[in-house]
């Protein structure tokens, strides 16, 4: 229970100090207004942080646990991947100049792009072809079948036999009648070796195209290929 016995000297005691400090009181009631238009002003800010923030708060609270795994099982990850990490700089270390060399290739590729868009079209076409359609398994299985039908075979495989009969007279004389099946040559590489009677007679050889009229036989060349193979 409490005692009344000191209450007149607590009163007294209380009247005396607030009567001595009447001014500072006096200051501090009058500049109290002030004060809570302050914190009125400065509290909504904190207030719409609090109700934005919330979202934010349950997320974090329902993301807890999962950090708390991340971050038991990161440090052993970064062990153990350490010395990838290292593979892979010295990966890079060698791949850097790989790419650098292979940077003259790209740029033909991308010339030959610009200049034969639709030759490569139709190329890529017949060879997405050939993939689907098993050409390139036919073409394997065709030459396996001319080694096990014509070709000889031992205890360990078949293999295919050839016959090769050099020419005197070609390596005496490359420039003579059917040494050359190039293009640009006599009867335009038609007249065969073995006889120079034969075939076509045109001993006047084909003049060698330049260098953009041969990229652009070429290319119309492929371009008839590819689109009799699609027809």
């Amino acid at each position: 229970m409490p005692c009344w016995g000191n209450s007149p000297r607590v009163t007294a005691a209380v009247a005396e100090s607030t009567a001595a400090n009447r001014a500072a009181l006096q200051a501090g009631v009058q500049r109290l207004p002030r004060l809570l238009g302050l914190l009125r002003t400065n509290l909504g800010p904190v207030d719409r942080l609090a109700s934005d923030g919330t979202p934010l708060l349950a997320d974090l609270q329902a993301s807890a646990p999962g950090l708390t795994r991340l971050t038991r099982t990161l440090p052993a990850f970064i062990t153990v991947g350490g010395p990838a990490v290292s593979a892979l700089g010295r990966a890079s270390q060698r791949g850097i100049p790989a790419v650098a060399a292979a940077s003259p290739v790209v740029a033909q590729l991308a010339r030959l792009g610009a200049v034969s868009p639709d030759v490569l079209r139709l190329l890529d076409q017949l060879l997405v072809s050939s993939r689907d359609s098993g050409a390139f398994e036919g073409l394997l299985q065709l030459l396996y079948s001319l080694s096990t039908d014509s070709g000889g075979y031992d205890s360990t495989s078949h293999y295919v036999t050839a016959l090769i009969v050099p020419f005197p007279t070609c390596i005496a004389a490359p420039a003579a009648l059917g040494c050359s099946h190039a293009y640009d040559s006599p009867g335009q590489g038609s007249i065969p070796i073995n006889d120079a009677a034969a075939g076509a007679q045109s001993t006047s050889a084909v003049r060698r195209p330049g260098r953009a009229s041969a990229h652009q036989s070429a290319a119309s060349i492929v371009k008839s290929l590819a689109g009799y193979l699609l027809k």
